[in-house]
């Protein structure tokens, strides 16, 4: 048996805003450093292969179009419903297929675990992806996630850089505190 099997997140208050545990609330508290604008818990997907029917992602970020899910570790059922989500027909992808900001490049659900590493299912290679990338653009200053298997390039201006390096964890990226 490990921690996760028992642990049960505490609320937590950031910024006025109470949300489920404090890893949560350091995500946005990451998000609102970076300047990069999120709703939390807006939107609800119906589907029957969820459990209970529905989900809810933890983040939407509407200038990245992506969807955060924040989990302590990830397991085989977060990766069925990240696999569930960016395939199904009942979510509504028409404004990331609308958007220039998104490319096969661009994740456009991301988890972030409890140490703050950054993991994504790609809808576009339909496959687990260990890794995705944080990275601001040198030319515009905008932050944008991206997909080590591909061209680093600014979804926003679309500046194309080889020094773009990404950092695999938005805690550190984010110069945020670690919580005891």
């Amino acid at each position: 048996m490990s921690i996760y099997d028992t642990y049960k997140p505490k609320k937590a208050n950031y910024n006025g805003k109470w949300f489920k545990s404090n890893l949560e609330a350091r995500t946005a508290e990451a998000l609102d450093i970076l300047g990069v604008a999120w709703e939390y818990e807006k939107r609800v997907f119906r589907d029957r292969r969820y459990g209970g029917g529905q989900y809810t992602p933890d983040f939407y970020l509407p200038d990245l179009y992506t969807y955060i899910e924040v989990v302590g570790k990830i397991d085989e059922p977060h990766w069925s419903t990240a696999e569930i989500f960016c395939t199904s027909q009942n979510a509504t992808f028409d404004e990331w297929d609308e958007s220039p900001r998104v490319t096969e490049n661009s994740p456009s659900f991301v988890f972030v675990t409890g140490n703050g590493w950054l993991k994504t299912w790609s809808r576009y290679i339909d496959v687990k992806v260990p890794d995705v990338s944080i990275s601001r653009c040198h030319n515009c200053g905008k932050v944008f996630f991206f997909l080590d298997s591909g061209l680093w390039s600014c979804p926003y201006c679309g500046d194309h850089t080889k020094e773009y390096c990404g950092n695999y964890n938005l805690f550190d990226f984010a110069g945020t505190k670690v919580y005891a």
